[in-house]
């Protein structure tokens, strides 16, 4: 299920995990709020809407809720992007608009 808080959204990802990014579109920095049941280790990956990777790291999330701050490098242009956490037993992606 969907649930909508404000502008942006919480999407229960597998029994373990809970997602949400804001804002949403964003023009500086893109917030990714994560609720871990368990610590993890999981891989962030950005593509462009030609599917060209634009930015990839590993992402150590410790149990409970965090904030993972992804700010894109100085000369990405402003567009559509795609956020992809590849987890332990999910992979979540989500879609979203950088404005410069």
């Amino acid at each position: 299920p969907l649930h909508k808080v404000g502008t942006s959204s919480v999407i229960p990802v597998g029994m373990e995990t809970a997602v949400e990014m804001y804002p949403n579109p964003f023009t500086g920095a893109l917030q990714i709020h994560c609720t871990m049941i368990n610590p993890q280790d999981i891989q962030m990956t950005i593509k462009d809407v030609y599917g060209k990777i634009v930015d990839k790291q590993p992402i150590r999330l410790r149990q409970g809720a965090q904030s993972i701050e992804w700010r894109p490098v100085s000369h990405l242009p402003g567009g559509t992007y795609f956020v992809t956490l590849e987890m332990e037993s999910d992979t979540y992606t989500e879609k979203v608009i950088y404005i410069r």
